[in-house]
């Protein structure tokens, strides 16, 4: 329950008793926030007996001829979506990687066909950062960046003015520079989180004036959520059938593409063995090496070791999972980590804000909620109590 009063409270300013009860005023039917048992999801739920209220004349003010509520809604311009694909043979990598029957041998083979994906993109450099799209005449070619928080924004309906750009950009400055303004323009005004997200992101751009790439600026395609659910492998011989889940692809830098495809670093099921994932480091590293790249090799670094700003980036600045709180949490770790990385100067002062609903619980409240026990009977009156503490 915690975290629908979060979402709830971020995105209207008020708690689930309250929405409800005004959702319920504009549609002249009773409403309510219900939990989707097993889901860890929720969904907002009308009661049908008193749907009809909202069809009469005086059911709602503000309604549209049929007495029916219409909200203004805004065309974004996107084109309408279909992806068709092929049958793929083979078995997802998830259900094999770490059975009984799955040997050092047999997963070296796995990565040596991940390897030899990245050394074929790593051959064909894009120009700019942004997604995949198709010029007019119909051939491939790196377009806006739809995910990017510029991109939401216009979305949204804002005024991103002449400076900022949805995509695609030149260089990795640009696209790190629109990405903090662009996440200051959707969350910077939030009276909670606004303080602490401005501060935090004055202090990347800051950073960001005298940032000089260590590579030449050129930029590959790379997986959009790469992981072992979306490869396909013989089960027999390890060699990798396919890749699935490619839309929503975008270019990336060099830093990601080098350890984009290294599974261990994006299979968490379990645990890894420590000896056996450096085994399996030096072996991808090998095999770019004699694949022609020798170039790629101090890239693929095992996290937290030696991680570059562009990686850091790339893991936590992500606009399109985001909230007010969810910025401002990306913001405040991704200068922690940078000062702790010694990529920027320690006296600069990073600033977190404890969302009012964090109070303290005692420890039968807190292993509840660690099983995932939600309290699903919270009445509007807790919630309206909740307002008037968070109000003080």
């Amino acid at each position: 329950m915690e975290r629908v009063r979060r979402i709830v409270f971020d995105c209207f300013g008020c708690f689930p008793g309250r929405l409800e009860r005004i959702i319920g005023k504009v549609l002249g039917c009773c409403v309510r926030i219900q939990g989707v048992l097993g889901r860890g999801s929720y969904n907002l739920v009308l009661d049908t007996l008193l749907v009809d209220k909202a069809r009469r004349p005086h059911g709602r003010r503000g309604a549209d001829p049929r007495g029916k509520p219409a909200p203004p809604l805004r065309d974004t311009g996107e084109p309408s979506y279909l992806a068709v694909l092929p049958v793929a043979d083979g078995v997802r990598l998830w259900e094999l990687w770490e059975d009984s029957r799955s040997t050092v041998a047999w997963r070296k083979r796995v990565l040596s066909d991940l390897a030899a994906v990245t050394l074929q993109l790593y051959r064909h450099p894009l120009e700019g950062i942004g997604d995949m799209a198709l010029a007019s005449d119909g051939s491939p070619c790196v377009g806006v960046l739809r995910d990017g928080a510029v991109a939401i924004a216009m979305a949204r309906g804002m005024d991103v003015g002449d400076r900022l750009s949805p995509g695609p950009y030149s260089t990795w400055k640009e696209y790190a520079w629109n990405q903090i303004q662009g996440l200051l323009l959707l969350y910077g005004d939030s009276p909670l989180y606004g303080r602490s997200i401005r501060a935090n992101a004055e202090i990347i751009l800051e950073w960001l004036e005298d940032f000089q790439p260590d590579f030449p600026e050129k930029f590959f395609l790379c997986h959009p959520e790469f992981g072992s659910g979306q490869v396909l492998v013989d089960p027999g011989s390890g060699h990798v059938e396919s890749i699935v889940d490619w839309d929503c692809a975008k270019t990336v830098t060099v830093h990601w593409l080098a350890r984009g495809f290294f599974l261990p670093f994006f299979h968490y099921r379990e645990k890894p063995d420590e000896e056996e994932e450096e085994e399996l480091l030096r072996f991808f590293r090998e095999e770019l090496r004699l694949g022609g790249a020798p170039e790629l090799v101090p890239y693929v670094t095992k996290y937290p070791e030696e991680v570059y700003p562009q990686v850091m980036f790339e893991e936590h600045i992500r606009p399109r999972e985001v909230s007010a709180e969810c910025a401002d949490t990306s913001l405040w770790v991704f200068c922690t980590e940078m000062q702790a990385q010694g990529f920027m100067d320690d006296e600069m002062v990073i600033q977190k804000v404890e969302a009012p609903w964090k109070k303290s619980k005692s420890p039968t409240t807190s292993s509840a909620e660690e099983t995932g026990e939600d309290d699903e009977e919270k009445s509007g009156e807790d919630d309206e109590e909740d307002e008037e503490e968070s109000g003080e």
